[in-house]
């Protein structure tokens, strides 16, 4: 179960990112109909994925006398990896329903701002579901952007009182930027950019991750 976790953990952290990066074209001209419904599915996912590791954490947690050393130190460095995943999953659902509300789709009248983005935002770098294979999912109805934001910081809060070790006094395991640096992550060295006569044209960004405005 402890190595189940960990693996679960690393699909968390995905599908964490993906959420992000696709929360930050919110309210910008790539903003669709399509992008909200992958958020909503996307967090869907999160959730149900978290509300299933968090259960297994706590029994692994009640549990833990009859672990070994070793097997202890990595549930705590997994708990506290899963703490953090949910503290920037939260900050990212508040930052959603803010601007959710401020950018309203279906109000006429209601102009977005101009990124100079016009993405699809149904990629292949927000398709993280499949990472996570037929796994048990939890069997509950989806919540409301409030209630889930309410539902993942009581997970956060179970595991930080169980595991009393602060956050910061954690250590990386693996090189910074390992993600970027792999054959499989996606090309940062792009340097693609739009002039201001290009935005104002409509011009489509070609890069994949991000543009630059000169």
């Amino acid at each position: 179960m402890l190595n189940e976790c960990s693996q679960v953990q690393q699909s968390l952290n995905k599908l964490g990112a993906s959420h992000h990066n696709l929360a930050l074209s919110l309210g910008g001209t790539c903003d669709s109909v399509c992008l909200r419904q992958k958020l909503q599915d996307t967090r869907r996912t999160v959730h149900e994925q978290s509300a299933v590791t968090g259960a297994k954490l706590m029994f692994l947690l009640g549990s833990s006398r009859s672990l070994k050393s070793e097997q202890r130190a990595e549930l705590q460095q997994i708990c506290m990896l899963f703490a953090s995943c949910m503290e920037l999953f939260q900050r990212d659902l508040r930052q959603v329903h803010r601007l959710n509300l401020l950018f309203m789709l279906d109000v006429p009248g209601k102009f977005l701002t101009n990124t100079g983005m016009t993405c699809d935002p149904s990629g292949s770098s927000c398709d993280q579901n499949a990472d996570l294979g037929d796994g048990e999912k939890a069997d509950s109805a989806e919540l409301s952007l409030e209630a889930l934001i309410l539902e993942v910081g009581r997970l956060m809060r179970e595991v930080e009182m169980k595991v009393q070790a602060p956050v910061w006094s954690s250590e990386a395991t693996t090189e910074p930027w390992t993600e970027v640096n792999s054959v499989d992550g996606c090309d940062t060295a792009s340097t693609d950019v739009l002039t201001e006569e290009e935005v104002e044209a409509g011009s489509k960004c070609s890069c994949r991750d991000c543009c630059i405005i000169s």
